[in-house]
C-alpha cells in the first residue's frame, strides 16, 4: 500500500514539474532583454502625440516611474537606413512628459520606434511604436494659395482684394514688395483682412504674397509659394455728378446767374445737364470784379480735373463773350464777406486756339476742340474742397459778362 502512495506521489509531481516547464516555455517579451535564469526590465516609454513640422518632428512620449530608466532611444528608417537619437533622462523627468526634436529629417510618414535603458544599457524595455508625418515641399505645394486680385490707380496707389476662402487651417496671407526708399516691406495679414493699400511701393518692382496655414497638431506655420499680384489700372477717378452739385449757392460779390441770365440762356444749372445747347449767361454786367460763380458738392471732393464748353455757335466760339484765362478757386470754409482770403487758388488756366487765328476766323481744328471740350489738370497739392469758385480772368472780345455752355468736374 506504501509503494503504490509513494507512485502516485511520484507522479503527481512530475506533472507539476512539466507544467511549470510549459508555463516558462510560453512567449514573454521581456526574454529577450534578459537572461534565462531571472528577468530584469525597465519601464516602457509611452508615446502621447507627435506635431508634424516643416524638415522635423516633435514626439511627446510619457515616462514611467521606473528610477533605473537613464536612456531613451528613438529609432526610424530614413531612406531605408536606420537612424536613432538617445535622450538623456535625469530623475526629474522620470514619470513626466517630455518632447523629443527630431530635426533635418526628409519629408514623409515615418514610424518611430521608442525604447529605454539603464546607464549600462543592460537592462532595457519593451518598445512602443508611434507614427507621425514630416512636412516639406511636396506639403506646401499642395495647400491652395488664396486668389487675390490687384489694381492701381492714377497716383499709383496699389489696392489688393482677396477672394474669401474658408478653411479652418488658413492663418492669412503675407505680402512682400519693395518701398520708395528701397527697402523690403512684408505686411502679415489676418484671415479676416481680405483688402489692402499700398501707397509707397517703387514703381515698376514686383509685389508677391502667400498663404499661411497652421494647426494645434503642426510644429511649424506653412506657407505656400508666392504667388506674383498681377496688377490692372483702374481709375478711382469719377465724374462728380451734377446732382451732386449745388448750383443755387452764391457768395457775396459772385453774380447770381440763377436771378440775372439772360434771355436767351439760363442760370447755372445749365451748366451740369449734359448737354451743350443750353448755356449759362448773364445779362450784360458792367462790374468785371463779379465775374465769378460758385458751387457746392455733397462732400468734400479731391478734384483731379475739369472739363469746360464754349458755346457752340459760330460765332460764339473763341469769341465775345466766351472764356479765355480763368482760374479755379477752392474752400472749405468760406469768409462770410464773399472776399477771396479764406480760398486757395487751384491753378490758371486758358483756352488756346489750335490755329491761331484772329477772332471770327475758324479751322476745322478749332471746332473739333470747341465741341471736344477743354480739360485741365488740377496741380496736385490743392484739390480737396467742399466749395470751388471759377473766376474769369479775360474773356474772347465783348462787354464783362460771361458764357459757358457746359461744366464738368472729375475728382474721387
Amino acid at each position: 500500500m506504501k509503494k503504490t502512495y509513494n507512485i502516485y506521489k511520484t507522479i503527481i509531481y512530475t506533472a507539476i514539474t512539466l507544467l511549470s516547464i510549459v508555463a516558462c516555455s510560453e512567449e514573454n517579451p521581456y526574454l529577450e532583454y534578459t537572461t534565462k535564469s531571472s528577468i530584469k526590465y525597465s519601464g516602457a516609454a509611452e508615446p502621447v502625440s507627435t506635431h508634424s513640422g516643416n524638415e522635423r518632428i516633435k514626439i511627446s512620449v510619457k515616462l514611467s516611474n521606473d528610477p533605473t530608466v537613464k536612456i531613451l532611444t528613438i529609432r526610424w528608417l530614413e531612406l531605408g537606413v536606420e537612424k536613432s537619437k538617445d535622450v538623456q533622462i535625469s530623475m526629474e523627468d522620470v514619470g513626466t512628459t517630455i518632447d523629443v526634436l527630431i530635426e533635418n529629417i526628409p519629408e514623409g510618414v515615418y514610424s518611430f520606434t521608442l525604447s529605454t535603458a539603464s546607464e549600462d544599457r543592460q537592462i532595457y524595455s519593451v518598445k512602443t511604436e508611434i507614427t507621425g508625418e514630416v512636412f516639406g515641399e511636396t506639403k506646401t505645394n499642395i495647400l491652395p494659395i488664396q486668389i487675390a486680385g490687384g489694381t492701381f490707380d492714377e497716383e499709383e496707389v496699389i489696392s489688393l482684394i482677396w477672394n474669401e476662402r474658408v478653411d479652418p487651417l488658413l492663418v492669412g496671407n503675407d505680402v512682400k514688395y519693395i518701398n520708395d526708399s528701397d527697402e523690403e516691406v512684408i505686411l502679415n495679414l489676418a484671415k479676416e483682412e481680405l483688402e489692402l493699400n499700398i501707397e509707397d511701393h517703387k514703381f515698376d518692382t514686383p509685389i508677391v504674397y502667400y498663404t499661411k496655414y497652421f494647426s494645434e497638431v503642426w510644429l511649424d506655420t506653412l506657407y505656400t509659394k508666392e504667388k506674383l499680384v498681377d496688377l490692372t489700372f483702374k481709375s478711382s477717378i469719377v465724374e462728380i455728378p451734377g446732382s451732386n452739385i449745388n448750383t443755387a449757392i452764391v457768395f457775396p460779390t459772385d453774380y447770381d446767374y440763377d436771378r440775372n441770365f439772360a434771355s436767351w440762356a439760363g442760370g447755372k444749372g445749365n451748366l451740369f445737364d449734359g448737354s451743350t445747347g443750353r448755356i449759362m449767361a448773364g445779362v450784360d454786367n458792367s462790374e468785371a470784379e463779379q465775374l465769378h460763380v460758385a458751387f457746392e458738392f455733397e462732400t468734400d471732393v479731391s478734384l483731379h480735373y475739369f472739363k469746360i464748353w464754349q458755346r457752340l455757335t459760330s460765332n460764339d466760339m473763341y469769341n465775345t463773350i466766351s472764356p479765355k484765362i480763368f482760374e479755379l478757386w477752392g474752400s472749405n470754409e468760406p469768409s462770410e464777406d464773399g472776399s477771396f482770403n479764406s480760398w486757395t487758388r487751384m491753378g490758371q488756366f486758358e483756352i488756346i486756339k489750335p490755329s491761331g487765328n484772329p477772332i471770327g476766323d475758324n479751322t476745322q481744328a478749332d471746332l473739333d476742340a470747341a465741341s471736344a471740350g477743354y480739360e485741365f489738370e488740377i496741380p496736385i497739392g490743392s484739390r480737396n474742397f467742399k466749395y470751388v469758385r471759377l473766376k474769369i480772368i479775360e474773356t474772347w472780345a465783348g462787354p464783362p459778362n460771361l458764357m459757358i455752355a457746359e461744366l464738368r468736374f472729375w475728382g474721387k
